[in-house]
């Protein structure tokens, strides 16, 4: 919120403050005591409004984080595999490829790192068998895609929890 919001919510905050300690007085004025829930409704917007504006959503980019480390480390574990198999087979296409060390992926922001490790599956998807012997299982690349998924929600659930608290407009009512 900026200044002149915070000012007139402090003003929403001493009325309300006003009305209650003075309540005998309040409740003889029919006026006053007709009015004297708006205060109370118009900070509870506020609060409500405010509290969207500033959630927390450091655990969402935690996890985001810790999964992506995941995803990198597969991801160099593939590629080790597939540049041991380039390298035996002289498949130069197949080196350049997958020619990523563990800093470019690290390196690279999430729709990035998305788009490489997946190009990077599909590479290496058809060699899974030949991959084996590698150190490359059928296993560890059904995880692998897991993490991939797990990556690409996440993504898409931050920046649209962005988007969404960022359209929020935080204003106060007049009285």
């Amino acid at each position: 919120m900026n200044q002149a919001q915070e000012n007139e919510l402090s003003m929403y905050i001493t009325v309300d403050t006003l009305c209650t300690n003075n309540a005998p007085i309040v409740k003889s004025l029919p006026i006053f005591s007709q009015q004297h829930s708006l205060p109370q409704d118009l900070i509870a917007r506020v609060n409500m409004t405010r509290g969207k504006q500033e959630t927390d959503i450091t655990g969402i980019t935690e996890y985001k984080k810790q999964s992506a480390l995941k995803l990198v480390s597969k991801t160099v574990k593939a590629i080790g595999a597939a540049k041991a198999f380039a390298l035996i087979t002289k498949n130069n296409e197949l080196k350049t490829a997958v020619d990523y060390s563990k800093s470019d992926l690290i390196n690279l922001n999430d729709t990035g790192l998305a788009q490489t490790t997946q190009s990077i599956r599909d590479r290496i998807s058809g060699l899974s068998v030949d991959l084996t012997d590698y150190g490359w299982a059928h296993l560890k690349a059904r995880n692998y895609s897991l993490l991939l998924i797990i990556i690409k929600r996440l993504s898409k659930s931050l920046a649209q929890l962005k988007r969404r608290v960022l359209r929020q407009p935080l204003k106060l009512p007049s009285c």
